[in-house]
């Protein structure tokens, strides 16, 4: 699994993103010459921020939110009003990618708070989400099928006085 990051005049890098994220930003952060106190992020190429720097995050791996073969454009962050974020892509302005759409994207997460923004979830996150519904709805129901069982037993005559006979013991 690998990820690309684009940034600077049409430059890009692969990246392993089978780490924890805050190594994998570091990682990117010394690949792609953004200095050390950089606060840097990435995007999807419709402007999707990912969120990576999130404290949250930091210690999960960044495979959890990025797709395999993903392209990707480094983001700087920078905090001008205590406001809000402000989000400049790394790419140098004659790219493709920068459109008019995705600068809007980037300025409208940008004004909203960092907790407020909603993340990409890759295919594999909402598979595992969607498991464990299922298994959750599995265990409701055995749950509901035992206490309809122990309503029954309750219920008929001969059984409840097993049933207090058992519960004396």
């Amino acid at each position: 699994m690998y990820i690309t990051v684009r940034y600077g005049e049409s430059q890009q890098e692969i990246f392993n993103p089978n780490c924890k994220t805050y190594l994998l930003l570091k990682t990117i952060k010394n690949k792609c010459k953004c200095g050390r106190e950089a606060d840097i992020e990435l995007s999807d190429e419709s402007g999707n921020i990912k969120n990576l720097r999130d404290p949250g995050f930091q210690l999960r791996y960044a495979s959890e939110f990025l797709d395999e073969r993903e392209k990707l454009i480094l983001l700087k962050v920078e905090r001008p009003n205590n406001d809000g974020l402000l989000y400049t892509p790394l790419l140098q302005a004659g790219d493709t990618v920068l459109s008019e759409e995705f600068m809007a994207r980037l300025a409208i997460k940008g004004s909203e708070h960092q907790t407020e923004q909603k993340r990409v979830k890759s295919s594999t996150r909402r598979r595992k989400e969607a498991a464990r519904e299922a298994e959750n709805q599995k265990d409701t129901s055995r749950q509901n099928s035992r206490e309809k069982g122990v309503d029954k037993l309750k219920t008929g005559g001969k059984s409840d006085k097993r049933h207090s006979a058992r519960s004396k013991r």
